[in-house]
């Protein structure tokens, strides 16, 4: 039998034991080389990993004329220090369904830009990973984004965090788990982390 007509499911299994760095890539390869079989292109989207500020504006281009495709967007890993922040806004104000977000923070965004970013609720995120450049600012997200994150990763190296992200009271209520291992953390600050965020493990 031709693989071109093997059923969908089957190609959802396989594609389902295939690791989420490489999937996306795995499937593209299908696709190209099987342009007639029934391959699901929600893993072409399930899980995103964008390194090129190009590559932000052409997903960009193709989610804002396939509002269905942008739907199986639950990871995505935007990992370019020179992307245009105003896309990054654009983009991630499609992406309804992420359930983890990474986001790399260079000098063209400014605090503005990020607020704007975490301004809309996004119900089912879990898990936000923020990296700085060393001499970048830093601005806690406030709610209602903070209020269902559940796993936090700052990387800002040599920087003490603790007043940004312990200031808001009601920020992040529900955080497990919280990994500044990049900063520069005193005990005292330390325990006043432990203190303010009382859920982390």
């Amino acid at each position: 039998m031709s693989l071109t007509f093997l059923p969908s499911e089957l190609y959802s299994a396989i594609l389902g034991h295939v690791d989420a760095d490489h999937v996306q890539r795995t499937t593209l390869a299908l696709t190209r080389v099987l342009p007639h079989a029934p391959i699901p292109l929600e893993y072409l989207f399930a899980h995103v990993c964008l390194r090129q500020p190009q590559q932000v504006v052409q997903l960009h281009r193709r989610l804002r004329t396939s509002r269905a495709d942008a739907r199986y967007v639950r990871v995505l890993r935007l990992e370019s220090w020179t992307a245009d922040a105003q896309v990054v806004i654009n983009l991630l104000a499609l992406l309804d369904c992420l359930v983890s977000l990474t986001l790399f923070v260079g000098t063209n965004f400014a605090p503005e830009d990020l607020l704007e970013v975490f301004q809309r609720p996004r119900e089912r995120l879990q898990c936000l990973s923020l990296r700085f450049r060393p001499y970048h600012f830093l601005r806690s997200p406030e709610p209602p984004v903070a209020t269902q994150i559940t796993s936090l990763r700052l990387r800002t190296p040599a920087r003490d965090v603790t007043p940004y992200i312990a200031a808001a009271p009601l920020a992040f209520p529900v955080l497990t788990a919280l990994d500044l291992s990049t900063g520069n953390i005193k005990a005292a600050q330390l325990a006043r982390l432990l203190t303010r965020f009382a859920r982390v493990r």
